[in-house]
């Protein structure tokens, strides 16, 4: 079951960047995210009350309190390192650093989760980041590691905490509703994101230029990820953290897909070579 649930948290999670990539304009990144986690974060909420959840609020118990809190704080640390790195980032290499959290994931796992790396999820792990590079058509690699670009530094950071944020998630195995946690988990990540827009860009007035109908689609993709990470911390607490990452971590075929509709953007025959790549390094972590 937690594998169906990675599936639709990865499809729906990529269809969220397509709405995101719709009502994203201007440098004022921070910003429109805090736009979209707030939106995330009211879903998220609605659907937990909409289940009852109120009432747990007061009976989760401190450790999960605790872990849902730092993970959150972890997160929003992730976030930030993202912003940094796509600051001058090279954006095809920065995909495949991003990826670079499945591999983190499996080996935090298996100390704190005792989860079991095999050969199969090693060579899973390598076919993804091979396919992704192909997709983004990497040229020059290694004069970008060896240049010194403090970007490579933070576009690394950015997953292992999000891997770490994954991790603490998953360490939680009170009985309560994984919605109550993940609304904990939201609200410290909003509010920090909201709090460092504030600080590093001024007002908010900048948003105005958005207009409404980028706005909406801000709003709109905000909603499909607040779904996207409900079904995401239920598998996992249902199942293997590694497995779920994987799939999660694919997400971007869904937007390559939608963007080929979407924005006419199609895939070369290297791309291709990289879709079917990520697709079977996906299909070693289920089997």
């Amino acid at each position: 079951m937690y594998i169906v649930l990675s599936f639709l948290a990865a499809v729906t999670s990529g269809v969220a960047v397509i709405f995101q990539k719709k009502g994203t304009y201007g440098k004022n990144m921070i910003q429109i995210s805090a736009v979209h986690l707030l939106a995330l974060f009211v879903t998220v909420l609605c659907v937990t009350l909409l289940k009852g959840g109120a009432v747990q609020f007061v009976s989760v118990p401190s450790r999960s309190w605790f872990l849902a809190a730092v993970s959150g704080l972890v997160q929003a640390g992730s976030w930030v390192a993202y912003f940094f790195a796509m600051e001058k980032a090279n954006v095809s290499f920065l995909m495949v650093l991003d990826k670079t959290g499945i591999i983190v994931t499996m080996l935090l796992a298996a100390v704190f989760l005792d989860e079991r790396i095999t050969i199969i999820m090693l060579l899973g792990s390598v076919l993804i980041l091979a396919g992704t590079a192909l997709m983004g058509d990497i040229k020059g690699a290694g004069r970008l590691l060896g240049s010194g670009n403090r970007w490579i530094l933070w576009g690394i950071v950015s997953p292992a905490l999000q891997a770490v944020s994954n991790i603490l998630a998953a360490l939680d195995t009170a009985p309560v509703d994984t919605a109550v946690t993940t609304t904990i988990r939201m609200l410290v990540v909003t509010v920090c994101l909201c709090v460092l827009a504030a600080i590093r860009e001024g007002s908010f007035r900048q948003l105005g230029q958005l207009g409404r109908r980028r706005i909406f689609m801000l709003v709109v993709g905000g909603v499909i990820l607040g779904v996207s990470y409900l079904l995401m911390y239920k598998a996992y607490s249902m199942g293997k953290a590694s497995t779920v990452t994987a799939i999660v971590r694919a997400n971007f075929l869904v937007t390559t897909l939608l963007a080929g509709i979407v924005f006419h953007e199609h895939l070369s025959k290297k791309g291709v070579a990289g879709f079917i790549a990520v697709c079977a390094g996906v299909a070693l972590f289920v089997v």
